[in-house]
């Protein structure tokens, strides 16, 4: 199964992405998660409860429990290093230490890492919280 994670901020285009790739992998069998972050912030048990589901979602690829050719997240992990910190007050060292511990259990896995950028400065400013 190859897993491609699809990384970026509101209105760079993930979701275009995940439907080129739909078109594109036509003839395969595609997952998407939409990984999206805990309602509460600056709670200590939602960062906990958001790391066991990274965590888990880590398990289930590696125990197969998804029937797919292609898995794709829509944000994931990875971007919890960012948006862990500013909306919810973490430590990014806990986050990045959370990263670590997925790539291990993913280590043998085919991971394809998309950063989408905005050359729109009208859709990053209408979207601006200041955080960001």
């Amino acid at each position: 199964m190859k897993i491609i994670v699809i990384e970026g901020t509101d209105n760079t285009g993930k979701d275009t992405l995940i439907n080129g790739l739909r078109g594109h992998y036509a003839d395969k069998k595609i997952k998407v998660i939409h990984c999206q972050g805990p309602k509460e912030t600056n709670n200590f048990f939602a960062s906990v409860e958001q790391d066991s589901k990274f965590i888990q979602y880590a398990k289930d690829i590696v125990n197969g429990k998804y029937n797919c050719d292609i898995l794709i997240f829509n944000r994931s992990w990875y971007g919890e290093s960012v948006y862990g910190p500013i909306y919810r007050g973490r430590n990014i060292n806990d986050t990045l230490k959370l990263n670590a511990n997925i790539e291990q259990l993913l280590i043998n896995c085919d991971i394809t890492f998309i950063q989408l950028m905005s050359n729109n400065i009208n859709l990053l400013i209408k979207n601006d919280d200041n955080k960001s």
